[in-house]
């Protein structure tokens, strides 16, 4: 997908009219798929299932589809609001050992001198 198509994406995931559910931190909005709009610094246990977020990089945006094969804890450590569709997954209340870390700032890993 190219930049524009991301953006264009994510705002499509913005307008939705998502509503607060039973879980702090997390509204959904029901339609041809399960959106989420998780809060800055929120977190979420997750089913087995398929998670597509839309992630901010340094030089550009990025659609991640992650398959979570066991249950797993969603950590949004941002300032922002993160977006996400979910597919046979469900949400928990309990804590998991696996977590999955969504943060800000530079991957050391991707810096090229």
């Amino acid at each position: 997908m190219t930049q524009e198509e991301i953006l264009k994406e994510l705002k499509f995931f913005k307008e939705r009219p998502y509503q607060k559910g039973n879980i702090d931190g997390v509204s959904i909005c029901y339609q041809d798929r399960k959106y989420v709009r998780m809060d800055p610094e929120a977190s979420i246990t997750l089913s087995p299932g398929f998670i597509c977020l839309i992630l901010k990089k340094p030089k550009n945006w990025v659609i991640q589809h992650i398959k979570l094969e066991e249950e797993a804890t969603l950590i949004n450590e941002t300032k922002k609001y993160m977006y996400f569709t979910l597919q046979d997954s469900l949400f928990d209340i309990e804590e998991k050992e696996f977590k999955l870390h969504i943060k800000s700032g530079i991957d050391p890993d991707e810096i090229k001198d």
